[in-house]
């Protein structure tokens, strides 16, 4: 129950930092894409000022037709979700517990919440984008977009600029004059693009850490598990694996649940190599304080990152409790350097 819930915890905290960042990206999408929408419209707006409509009339026509494309966007995110996503979760799940065929998951109250907040942020950038336009005057919104000014810019002052040709000169200043239009496509289509690489490679970066994080990994291509309440299950398994020559260690592995200094607990796997000689296959000792530890002391040895996260020092008690109940106090006999041992 306790590594379910550390997962659970792990996607949740993802969730939320995907959901950020999509967030930031639809928000400046949304914000030059009304922008652009409302300078296009500049005359049809100085037609309407100049008919009477007030800002806020005019602004009310744009806000209905973002507060219609987020309630459009909630619906195909909520079905994208329903039938898209969860099951991609559970299957990948569905790999490591026995979880069945769960039902989608629906929480009435944070859609209703979601689409709330985005049409609050939504309508707000429409209404920054159509701000600046409806401050001015009905007679200098007829005149349609303001053409760009004829003053010569810093960078046309210099020699290399004479040089290139007129193409490339009329493109530098088209980009310039018209900088909305610049800002909309490199942020739509920047945004739009590392969404798609971040979701592609989400999952071969977390396949990879272990090989850039540590200098040697220890791996295995298949696990054979013997019950240990089952008398010489271990040497028939050893036996057959050797009549087939593959090179093996056997090890005593468990899960146990280790109580926390601060509260809570985490998950903990207990892997003990039963010939001593295999040890270092599993574990490299940590030798700041010269190498005094005790290998045959009654205890345990913990790796480097828990002591960092929870101060642990040489001497320590861990609370372990096992699935049947049992709970076991050992003293701390020293530290390992962190060496994932399966994948």
């Amino acid at each position: 129950m306790v590594q379910v819930e550390t997962l659970s915890d792990i996607t949740r905290h993802l969730s939320y930092s995907m959901a950020a960042l999509f967030l930031i990206v639809g928000l400046l999408v949304s914000y030059s894409a009304i922008s652009r929408l409302v300078r296009e419209q500049i005359t049809q707006v100085g037609t309407k000022k100049a008919l009477g409509l007030r800002s806020r009339e005019i602004t009310m026509g744009f806000l209905m037709y973002s507060g219609l494309a987020v309630v459009a966007g909630v619906i195909v995110g909520f079905l994208v979700s329903i039938f898209a996503v969860q099951p991609i979760i559970s299957q990948a799940f569905g790999g490591q517990f026995t979880i069945g065929n769960p039902a989608p998951y629906f929480d009435v109250k944070l859609l209703a919440l979601s689409a709330a907040l985005e049409i609050v942020l939504v309508l707000g950038t429409t209404w920054l984008a159509a701000r600046s336009i409806l401050k001015r005057n009905a007679v200098d919104l007829l005149r349609g977009e303001e053409p760009p000014s004829g003053k010569q810019r810093f960078f046309e002052k210099w020699a290399l600029w004479n040089k290139l040709p007129l193409y490339t000169q009329t493109i530098v200043n088209n980009c310039i004059n018209d900088k909305r239009r610049v800002f909309s496509t490199i942020v739509g289509v920047a945004g739009c693009t590392a969404l798609i690489v971040t979701a592609l490679t989400l999952n071969d970066n977390v396949k990879e850490s272990y090989v850039r994080h540590y200098e040697d990994v220890y791996a295995h291509n298949a696990i054979a598990y013997s019950d240990s309440n089952i008398d010489g299950a271990m040497d028939y398994i050893a036996a057959a694996l050797e009549d087939n020559g593959f090179d093996f260690t056997p090890v005593s592995r468990e899960r146990y649940a280790a109580s926390l200094p601060s509260g809570g607990a985490i998950p903990l796997t207990l892997i003990a190599p039963t010939d001593e000689a295999s040890f270092d296959r599993f574990y490299h000792v940590n030798a700041k304080d010269g190498g005094k530890y005790d290998f045959h002391a009654e205890g345990i040895w913990v790796s480097e990152a828990y002591a960092r996260h929870q101060g642990a020092k040489v001497g320590d008690t861990i609370i372990l409790d096992n699935a049947a109940g049992e709970r076991f106090e050992l003293p701390i006999c020293g530290f390992y350097e962190f060496y994932l041992t399966s994948y």
